[in-house]
């Protein structure tokens, strides 16, 4: 396992969450953000002696980033997350903990999460903003899609509020394992899991579909939603930054799909369109 540490400027909020995401989406594992650094480890069959250039290369800001590794002994991730994982209430309506958490407050929504090496237990803001979307949308008997599902936590908040047939799909087996745990945690029996990408959905349609993915994958996976929704459907994306929503707003509307509104929290953005 080797160990990154970033250094960032002060107070660059907006770049150290356009880092996690690169990170993220270079498959980085056990993220760990500081105020001024973040620290990402990247499993040995991933290192490369060019993996420095490529980070540089990824967006023109990371250039001037001062990043140095080394190789250090491999973390159990479970027990890392477990010392410091408490629940999460959101609006007051939906509580998610992980299975050791006892808590006597009963909420009308609870999903128990054991994330493993899946992001998903709702402390993200992109995971509040599109679990508070799910909240504020009628899904009693609705066809819906979970893409880039992770630990499953959206799908199974779909199915707890009364959605008809749910697919959930991720394209890592890590993330496809989890997901399945989870549904089984949490006795719903609703929910298809499926490992892949887009591809998987051009023969279906559904009512709505949650994308809680990057930008880059929105950006090109975008003109595949907009097929596989019926008309009046609702399409919700998440995993982006407010700097980025008006190319992901550009690109929705010459694929059909009609700008209704956002949630925002801190830098990160849900934006939700109707299939017209």
């Amino acid at each position: 396992m080797y160990a990154f540490r970033f250094n960032l400027p002060q107070n660059e909020n907006q770049l150290k969450e356009l880092l996690i995401a690169e990170l993220d989406l270079m498959e980085f594992e056990g993220i760990e953000e500081y105020d001024n650094y973040i620290i990402g480890y990247l499993p040995d069959s991933l290192f490369s002696s060019s993996i420095i250039s490529k980070i540089k290369n990824a967006y023109f800001n990371f250039k001037s980033l001062d990043i140095s590794y080394a190789v250090v002994e491999n973390k159990n991730w479970n027990e890392e997350w477990e010392k410091n994982f408490e629940p999460v209430v959101i609006d007051g309506l939906c509580l998610i903990r992980a299975p050791f958490h006892q808590i006597a407050e009963k909420y009308p929504f609870e999903i128990i999460i054991e994330p493993k090496m899946s992001f998903g237990t709702g402390h993200h803001e992109t995971t509040e903003l599109m679990v508070r979307g799910i909240l504020e949308t009628e899904m009693q008997n609705k066809k819906v899609l979970d893409m880039g599902c992770g630990t499953g936590v959206l799908a199974i908040l779909a199915s707890k509020q009364g959605a008809g047939n749910i697919m959930a799909i991720d394209i890592d087996e890590w993330a496809y394992t989890n997901t399945l745990e989870n549904i089984e945690r949490n006795r719903v029996k609703n929910i298809k899991v499926i490992q892949g990408d887009a591809g998987k959905i051009e023969d279906h349609k559904f009512d709505i579909i949650l994308a809680n993915i990057n930008r880059n994958i929105l950006l090109n996976d975008i003109k595949t939603y907009g097929k596989s929704l019926y008309t009046g459907g609702h399409l919700m994306v998440s995993g982006i930054l407010e700097a980025d929503s008006k190319t992901i707003i550009d690109t929705a509307t010459v694929n059909y799909l009609e700008y209704i509104g956002t949630k925002t929290k801190g830098n990160w953005i849900m934006i939700r369109f109707l299939k017209k």
